[in-house]
This record gives structure tokens, sequence and C-alpha cells, in this order.
């Protein structure tokens, strides 16, 4: 059984290592029933580098962000949206997740920069990355510039940084869409299988230690 244990664990800890994979649609199959933060309850025009909205902290590492609703429309979305702004020579924002997710995604537009989407688990451990391109390498220019990008992830996800170490840009981002984790299936089942393992083997070897002082 001390060997059954063994194997469940294995196999609990390789389907955890799997990695994420990208998110580049609104309509990805990983964001069925999503929780939507669309924004336009927070004040216009407040300046910050650290608030939670609900679900959410937002945070910036090198700029202040704002949230305005002077540009949102043109880019296809309504209301207000989250822009960065000047203040630094890189750009550094942090998405907290207040309960682990498996799958988000939000809209970004008016990038002309790449970015680097890297994503946490709660013990703060990388669990993968992916690059944001920047949207006139991508043919877009004007107002047409718009994209979305996120991540689903069996490890569940605690934060996402999006980073350019050596350069900044003024974009937004808007309509982000959160899937909760919650205990899967198979996972509580192999756990519930380890535990009786161990409760199992740790009885043999009782059992055993008992029958050598009898037979004493």
């Amino acid at each position: 059984m001390f060997r059954l244990f063994l194997a469940s664990m294995f196999l609990l800890a390789s389907s955890q290592a799997t990695a994420a994979t990208i998110i580049t649609s609104s309509l990805d199959a990983a964001l069925s029933g999503a929780t939507l933060i669309d924004l336009d309850g927070e004040p216009d025009g407040t300046d910050f580098v650290n608030t939670s909205v609900s679900g959410l902290t937002v945070l910036s590492n090198a700029n202040t962000l704002r949230f305005d609703d002077d540009w949102a429309s043109q880019f296809g979305t309504t209301g207000i949206a989250l822009e960065t702004r000047s203040g630094g020579a890189a750009d550094d924002l942090e998405l907290i997740f207040a309960a682990p997710v498996t799958a988000f995604g939000f809209d970004i537009n008016a990038l002309d920069i790449d970015l680097t989407m890297i994503l946490f688990d709660a013990m703060d451990n990388v669990i993968d990355s992916f690059t944001i391109a920047n949207q006139p390498g991508l043919g877009l220019s004007g107002f047409n510039r718009r994209g979305y990008a996120g991540a689903s992830s069996v490890a569940p996800i605690a934060r996402v940084q999006l980073v350019n170490a050596t350069q900044h840009d003024w974009f937004l981002i808007d309509n982000i869409a959160l899937v909760t984790a919650v205990p899967e299936a198979a996972t509580s089942v192999l756990l519930a299988t380890g535990l009786i393992g161990l409760a199992l083997a740790g009885r043999e070897r009782s059992g055993g230690v008992r029958r050598e002082h009898s037979n004493g």
C-alpha cells in the first residue's frame, strides 16, 4: 500500500506541473463561466500605484496607473479602463487574485511594446511565462490596436506579472475575466488514496512488530 501512496503522490505532482496555455480570445473555452470585472465602478480619473477591486489587487512596481474613460471607447471597450501612465523607464504591473484562478483573460489595447506575462502560484513559484506581442508588429494601427491576453493552468494561478524591463508604454486593460480554482475530483481521489495507503502501511508495520514480540 505504501507503494500505492508513492504512485498517487507522483501522479498528483505530475498533474500540477503541467505547463500553462496562453489565451488570446475572450471566447476561449477555459474562460467558460468566468467572473467579469469591467472596472466601470471605479472612480474616473483616479491615479494610484496599488489598489483593490472586486476579487483583484492591481499593483504597479514602475509607473503610476489610472482608472479612466478617456480612450476606452475608441479601442472597442466601453466605460472605465485601467491605464498605465508615465513615471518610469519600464513597465511592471501585477494582477494579484484574491483567490487563485485556473484561467484569466483581459482586453489589452494600444500596446506598442512587447510584454512578458509571468504566472505565479501561491508559493510564488513561476508556473509559466508568455510574450504578449506589440500590436503594431501584428499589423494593427491607430484605434485598431486591440487584443486579448490571458492564460489557463492546471496549477492554480495566484498572481500575474506584466513586465518590460527596458521600455515603457501607455496601454489599456479592461474586462478582466477570472475563473476561480476549485479542488479537482482527481486530486481529491489521489489525496484520499494516499492517506488510506499511509494508514494501512502503518497498521501493517505495527502488526509485524506485535507478531515478532509474540514469537519471542
